[in-house]
């Protein structure tokens, strides 16, 4: 039989032990279990809900979260890996070659040195230069 004093106490109120449960539930299984209002099944099912979740987190941080599993070689053949061909551009830079004119300010010579590695015919080849301050500002283009 509960008496009124049992029924003021924090652990008596089903929102509260609900609301701990959910928030803070090490705090709030404890309330569930000194609870005299929830029935006894309820109390069963709630604790193996957080068990399972507790076990769960567990397992998944002591297997480091890598599941994957490198390929065994069972053949007798030898694999050879080859690493895969990096291809040139078409045309490539081979030498640039920057120049100040100090009589014209802000007159600048760039000369390069390129190479068609394609089997075509280039008949135009454009080269653009951005120029940049120290701090990564663009200062002009050409």
């Amino acid at each position: 039989m509960e008496t009124s004093e049992q029924k003021n106490e924090w652990y008596q109120k089903k929102w509260l032990v609900t609301l701990l449960c959910i928030v803070f539930f090490p705090i709030g299984l404890y309330a569930l279990w000194k609870n005299t209002i929830i029935k006894k099944g309820w109390k069963i099912a709630i604790t193996a809900f957080f068990a399972l979740v507790v076990i769960a987190n567990l397992s998944n941080k002591n297997s480091g979260g890598n599941n994957v599993q490198p390929e065994q070689n069972t053949s007798s053949t030898p694999v050879v890996v080859t690493p895969p061909q990096q291809t040139a551009p078409d045309i490539q830079i081979l030498q640039k070659r920057i120049k100040w004119n100090p009589d014209v300010q802000g007159a600048v010579t760039i000369d390069c040195v390129v190479r068609n590695n394609s089997n075509d015919l280039k008949d135009y080849v454009e080269l653009d230069a951005s120029f940049f301050d120290k701090g990564g500002k663009i200062l002009g283009t050409g």
